[in-house]
């Protein structure tokens, strides 16, 4: 069922209206030093993304989730967008127009990198930071594998394409379903709505109209295809808000781990328990719990 609470709205901003979904007090605030936190979802996901994880977090803190341009209910960009800079600066504007100058990020997976180049662009912004499977895609092997993995189908009059993407989607579902009941969580039950969420985000975005510039993936690769060409290493220097990296304990990004937890200044590491790349909704009352801890500790210090 949809959770009422969630608050909604649309961003008037200078990249188009971008989605919000929200959750948690907003002002007076329980105590002045609980800054919002900002989530960044992954690709194809948008903002509805984090209905589920928003009431673990937003019992004393503002919760605040926006679908990047393109994505769930936000316009797509007026050109599009090539670099992770521009759609750091759209996350910027939303802050904006939601009347909110610093806040916390966690960005996962394409957010990951996203919340990478918030914090580095803006670091008077950022007070903390967490990033949940980061990765260094900027090689031409690894920018050809991700962008094979957020492609668009094309559609076909049979409606053929619907079903590759309703298995697609499916697939990778099982997996945290999987890896859920595994962990003992609540999320485990046999749920076919996030699938029909999934495959409505991913509908949204299998286009290829006017998306000519990202070689054939289409709007749905627009994210993946900015990140494929991010200098990761250089960015991920110039970050300065105390910073979380998680990775899986089985993730095959993980073998990025220990260098990007050297590469941030004053960083440190997680790794949760995963059978693959660790996702939030797999262990969601532990990853909260692991995220709330590293966003009180300069407080409750």
């Amino acid at each position: 069922m949809p959770n009422r609470d969630i608050r909604r709205s649309l961003i008037d901003s200078p990249d188009g209206y971008i989605e919000c979904r929200e959750l948690g007090p907003t002002a007076p605030l329980p105590a002045p030093e609980i800054e919002p936190l900002l989530l960044v979802h992954s690709t194809p996901g948008a903002a509805q993304s984090f209905d589920w994880l928003l009431p673990l977090l937003a019992a004393e803190r503002r919760v605040v989730a926006l679908s990047t341009p393109g994505y769930g209910a936000s316009d797509r960009p007026p050109e599009p967008y090539t670099t992770l800079g521009q759609y750091a600066r759209a996350l910027a504007r939303g802050l904006d127009g939601l009347g909110i100058e610093r806040v916390s990020a966690f960005g996962a997976q394409t957010g990951a990198l996203l919340a990478v180049e918030f914090a580095a662009a803006y670091p008077e912004r950022t007070v903390r930071l967490a990033l949940e499977e980061p990765f260094h895609w900027g090689r031409p092997g690894r920018r050809e594998a991700l962008l094979r993995t957020h492609s668009y189908e094309p559609a076909r009059p049979d409606g053929s394409h619907l079903l590759a993407l309703w298995q697609r989607t499916w697939r990778h579902h099982e997996r945290q379903r999987a890896q859920r009941r595994r962990n003992g969580s609540a999320l485990a039950g046999h749920d076919l709505e996030p699938v029909s969420e999934s495959i409505l985000q991913t509908l949204r975005v299998n286009s290829a109209a006017g998306a000519e510039i990202y070689g054939g993936v289409g709007w749905l690769g627009a994210a993946p295809y900015a990140m494929g060409h991010y200098d990761t290493w250089s960015r991920v220097a110039a970050i300065r808000a105390p910073t979380l990296v998680i990775h899986g304990t089985m993730s095959q990004l993980g073998r990025a781990h220990e260098r990007f937890v050297e590469a941030i200044p004053g960083a440190r590491g997680l790794r949760l328990p995963s059978d693959a790349n660790f996702l939030p909704n797999q262990a969601p009352e532990l990853f909260a719990a692991e995220l709330l801890a590293f966003l009180d500790e300069e407080r409750r210090s």
